[in-house]
């Protein structure tokens, strides 16, 4: 579940980028584009990208049947 949690948070982040390029490039050069990375930005943006991500996986039950299995976990409950 690691990994695609990790692959749903950086694909949140691309989207975020470059959503934020594109506004900007409808009215500036491409030299004066200035994507905003301070760390009280991220930090709120991140929050965000976690949550949906998190929300995202947790529906897909077929993730984490998967990894229960990988990691023997359904063993456990199945008795």
């Amino acid at each position: 579940m690691n990994r695609p949690f990790k692959v749903a948070v950086k694909a949140a982040y691309h989207l975020w980028y470059a959503q934020d390029v594109g506004e900007q490039l409808q009215g500036h050069a491409v030299g004066e584009v200035k994507v905003g990375m301070a760390v009280g930005v991220m930090r709120d943006l991140s929050v965000s990208w976690l949550l949906s991500s998190w929300e995202r996986l947790n529906g897909d039950a077929s993730i984490v049947k998967k990894v229960w299995q990988i990691t023997g976990l359904h063993a456990a409950f199945d008795r």
